[in-house]
């Protein structure tokens, strides 16, 4: 197996260039979650997830709800820092690592009400190495959700509705939030003006304006006022956008290199 010592693995089922590339690049590794290659049968790769959080579940019911939670997070954080470019991959089993082999199996594509992606009893475990910890772009925010309920939430909302207009609506209140919490303008989180995020929540409620796609359902009221019509591609674009800027914002008031620094030897 690769350097990445874990005891459960979960396989890519589907794995394409976007995400081999950020597997080799490892944008993605650390205890709390790794995405690796490694070399298998007939000298072909095998992509895995992995996280330390997998390590002491203690039963099947257990580990499925553990997955769930990291796949939504990992899920979200790919929609939300990569939406063009990510595609939903299939996370169906997990396989455990042990004697130098895979003993057993555990399907893992059902859905249990998930705990905090996070195992307490790992939080404080100490590095010798960073890399160890947390490496990599995408790395980071996994590890800085370890201490932001906001960014953790969000990145599990987001990966488990994906991309719509509903699923945009609730992180562009999200933000709305999360600005008023810290008396900041909402819409300075955006790169659009004002009139177009007024356009985008009326395209994203109204379904006069987007019918089946809308937050709302029936058919809609064509004798209300609405805002134009925002392409569901901009209104991903903006909203993502808004999200990563607040994430940074979080992770200047927990102060992540501190909370890497302090979990090291």
């Amino acid at each position: 197996m690769s350097s990445v010592i874990e005891k459960w693995f979960l396989p890519i089922e589907d794995n394409n260039s976007f995400i081999r590339s950020i597997a080799d690049g490892r944008k993605l590794f650390g205890a709390d979650m790794s995405l690796f290659g490694d070399i298998v049968d007939d000298n072909q790769k095998q992509y895995y997830l992995t996280s330390q959080h997998l390590s002491d579940v203690n039963s099947d019911s257990e580990l499925i709800a553990r997955v769930s939670a990291l796949k939504m997070i990992f899920h979200g954080m790919m929609y939300i820092y990569h939406p063009f470019d990510y595609k939903k991959i299939s996370i169906n089993s997990a396989e455990k690592f042990e004697n130098g082999k895979f003993e057993r199996r555990c399907d893992v594509d059902k859905v249990i009400l998930p705990p905090d992606p996070f195992s307490f009893s790992l939080m404080n475990k100490k590095f010798t190495s960073r890399n160890d910890l947390v490496c990599g772009e995408l790395g980071i925010i996994v590890f800085s959700s370890r201490y932001s309920v906001t960014m953790r939430e969000m990145l599990m909302y987001a990966g488990f509705n994906g991309l719509s207009y509903a699923s945009v609506y609730g992180l562009l209140d999200w933000i709305k939030h999360e600005a008023k919490e810290r008396e900041l303008e909402w819409a300075d989180f955006f790169e659009v003006s004002k009139t177009k995020l007024n356009d985008l929540t009326a395209t994203c409620n109204e379904p006069y304006l987007t019918g089946v796609m809308s937050r709302h359902g029936g058919p809609g009221n064509p004798n209300t006022p609405t805002g134009k019509y925002v392409s569901i591609h901009d209104a991903i674009h903006t909203v993502c956008a808004g999200c990563r800027k607040l994430f940074a914002i979080i992770m200047e008031e927990i102060d992540v290199e501190k909370k890497i620094t302090d979990l090291l030897f």
